[in-house]
Parts: C-alpha cells; structure tokens; sequence
C-alpha cells in the first residue's frame, strides 16, 4: 500500500503478470478499471466483456455511459488472490483521470476476507 497525493493506492499483479496499481477506496462498494486500463488492453478485455450501459453519479451530476462487464478479474495483492466478478471496465475517454492508476478498488475486495487489516502508520494491507 502506498500514498500518494493524499490517496492510498494498493499494488496489485494481474493474472499475465502485469503490475497495476489501484486506487483503494474502503467508500466504493464495486471496483472497476478505468479507461486507461481499457485502451491498453482493448482486445483482450472486448473479446472477454459484454457492453451494457449504466448510470451512476456524485455530488450534482447524473452521467449515463457505455462499459464493458468482465464476469471475472483476477488479480494478487502481495501473495494473495482477489477475484472480482462482474467488474465494470470504462470504455469511454471522458471522465477526468489525472493519475495512472489502473482503476479503483474497495470494498468488493476487502469482504472476501475474514480480517483485513489496514495499517496506515506503517503502510500495508493485510488480507486474511
């Protein structure tokens, strides 16, 4: 775990062996990979996906897009395997991206586990 520009970030490796990191954010209910994930992986992630659209929003704004579900993610956050089922991939360069993060990840990852201790003194996530 590492933090930076006041957000935590979790390292993550992908199942080709591909570092990632991820923005983790214990306030997000469902992880997804953002745009820049999608362009660099395109036909992988189209030919495994399926389109459909979803609306979601914050704080004044309600925005309708196109995304790609994955039925399935898998990924190793140290040694220890994280599945995330029906991810939501961002297919549209629209949205206001200004770190490399890979894509977001909270709390679909941290209730497959038993214990999850996040140490911010010392920074590390534990996963048990």
């Amino acid at each position: 775990m590492i933090l930076t520009d006041r957000a935590l970030k979790i390292k993550a490796e992908a199942n080709n062996g591909e570092r990632l990191k991820l923005h983790f954010d214990t306030g997000c209910s469902t992880a997804g990979l953002y745009y820049r994930y999608y362009e660099g992986h395109k036909s992988e992630l189209d030919a495994s996906g399926k389109r459909e659209h979803i609306t979601g929003g914050g704080f004044n704004i309600v925005v309708t897009k196109e995304i790609l579900r994955l039925p399935s993610f898998r990924i190793k956050v140290g040694k220890v395997p994280v599945e995330l089922k029906n991810l939501a991939v961002d297919t549209t360069n629209g949205d206001f991206q200004t770190s490399d993060d890979a894509g977001i990840i909270g709390m679909d990852m941290v209730n497959q586990f038993d214990c999850v201790t996040i140490n911010l003194k010392e920074m590390f996530l534990k996963l048990e």
